[in-house]
Parts: structure tokens; sequence; C-alpha cells
């Protein structure tokens, strides 16, 4: 829920107007905690991860202590025991204002929102509708699957999800059309930078508000509404996994609304130090809470 109050010294995130486990994974993402997110995964985007600073450069910002914005979020992180990331864009396309120490990673079921409208502009039928709503409602792996199978082979499949991000204006971020890691499906493992994920959260801010994609994401499943799913009015989806040695990346992103009304394209992830899925959901609990206390004002907003 929204907390009533906030800092008193609240700062305010500007933006320029833009162009227009350990051990082995638990069975799925449908169990009990911790869920494991392999629904639409594996290999990594043949660009790489989009890398970017810390904290955005002055000529992107108006109006922004970004010494005390930077070292507020550098705090938090501090006090999370967790390596964090955030991304803030504005509704419609615009510069991107991010912070912290990761910039992106395994998009794991994230993807599943750009599957989803691949699948539903394949096919807007009642079928396809009834495996969008598991895939994103419930971050179910098995309709993941059935809705990345519905596009055709691996090649066309990949080729019709990325289109989806190219439409958004996303140049970067290309979804694989082979399996790289055994146990985890193709599309989750695209690489996706926080940057790039939070404009295309902007970008379905511009959807209609009945847009079967929006309207699941604003009923995730309620015990997976850690995060952003602690704030009102946000519509959102997360995804986990573990690299290579067992530590959890866990990741979330969509629409915010602020306390001056207006709603923001955001993406946040988190790397406990432990590595473990409970401890990344609890530092995503705080991202949350530190974004309602000290991100006020909306960035202006691009064309939809």
């Amino acid at each position: 829920m929204r907390r009533s109050a906030r800092l008193a010294s609240a700062l305010v995130i500007g933006l320029l107007l833009g162009a227009c486990t350990d051990g082995a994974p638990p069975a799925g993402d449908t169990s009990t905690a911790p869920p494991t997110d392999v629904a639409s995964s594996a290999a990594s985007s043949a660009t790489g991860p989009e890398t970017s600073p810390s904290a955005a450069s002055p000529s992107s910002t108006r109006g922004t202590d970004l010494a005390g914005l930077t070292s507020s979020f550098a705090a938090l992180e501090k006090s999370t025991g967790a390596d964090l990331g955030l991304a803030i864009a504005p509704v419609g396309g615009g510069q991107t204002q991010q912070l912290g120490r990761i910039d992106g990673g395994p998009a794991w079921s994230t993807a599943k929102v750009p599957l989803a409208s691949a699948a539903l502009d394949r096919g807007d039928d009642a079928d396809t509708r009834a495996l969008v709503r598991r895939a994103l409602r419930n971050s179910d792996n098995a309709a993941a699957e059935s809705l990345w199978s519905g596009l055709g082979d691996d090649t066309t499949a990949a080729e019709r999800v990325t289109a989806v991000l190219r439409q958004t204006g996303d140049r970067r971020t290309t979804v694989p059309a082979e399996r790289a890691r055994a146990g985890f499906s193709i599309v989750g493992q695209t690489s996706w930078a926080l940057r790039a994920q939070a404009s295309y959260g902007g970008h379905l801010a511009c959807l209609r508000s009945d847009d079967p994609v929006r309207d699941n994401l604003r009923h995730i499943r309620a015990d997976l509404r850690w995060g952003l799913g602690r704030l009102d009015h946000a519509e959102f989806k997360g995804g986990w996994g573990p690299d290579q040695q067992g530590r959890y990346l866990v990741r979330q992103f969509g629409t915010v609304q602020l306390a001056d009304g207006r709603t923001v394209g955001i993406a946040i992830a988190a790397i406990a130090h432990d590595g473990s899925y409970a401890s990344g959901t609890r530092a995503l609990d705080e991202v949350a809470d530190w974004v309602e206390e000290h991100v006020e004002q909306a960035p202006d907003a691009g064309p939809c």
C-alpha cells in the first residue's frame, strides 16, 4: 500500500522531453516461494546489455540534486545488503534516469510482457487471452511456452517478440532464438537493460486502459506483489532467476503513479549479497518504498 506520509526532504527527478538459492531451483514459478522464474527464458541478447552511468548527467535533468539523489540510493543499497538498480522513463518516450550498480541482465519472466503482446498481435482470441492471463498474472511457465511456440519456430518467435520491442523504439534489445542454458526457456534469457525496460514500461501506459496486457498487469497474483506491487496504481511484472553461481537476480518493471498524479515507466532490480530470492524480493520492497518517498514529480511525457 502507498504510504500516506513522505519525507519532508524528498528529492525530485526531472527528465527532459524526449524525441517522440542457492541449490537447485524449485519446480516452477507457480509453486510456493521461492518460485523459479524459468518461464520465458534462455540465451543472452547478441547486443548485450545497454550500459549506462549510475546517475544521469546534469544535462539530462532539471531541478535535481544529483549528489543527494545518488548518495541516498547508495545508502539504500548499503542498508538492504544488495546491489540495486533503478531506471525511470517518461510515458511515451524520452530520456531515462538511472541509479544503482545494476544496469540490466537476463529478463527472466519480465519478458513475458512483450511475449504476450506478440502473441496477441498474432491472434487475439479467447485461447490466447487465457494463456496471456496465466502467463502474466501467475507467471505461469507452461502458458508462456505455449505462447512462444504459437509464434512459430524459435527463430520466428524471437523475431516477432523483438519486433514488439522495436515498435516502442528499442533498437538494442534482441530476443535470442537459441537456448543457451538447459532448464531455462529462450525468451526470458534476453539481455534487457533497465533503461530500455523502463522506456518500454512508459510505452505500455500509452495503450488503452482495457488492453489485455495492461489489465493483467494490474491483477498480479497476491503472493507475487512484492516490490512495485506495494504501490497503488502500479501495473507491473516481475522476473527472477539464478546465475551460474546460483545467485538470484530479482527484477520488475511496469508503470507507477507518482505523487503529482502522473505516470512513469520504471524498472528495478536487485541481487542480494546472500544470493537468495527471498532477500532479493525484500530489497525490492525497500526500493519501492524509496521511490515513493523520493520521486515525487513525473518527467515530461513524450507523445503516445
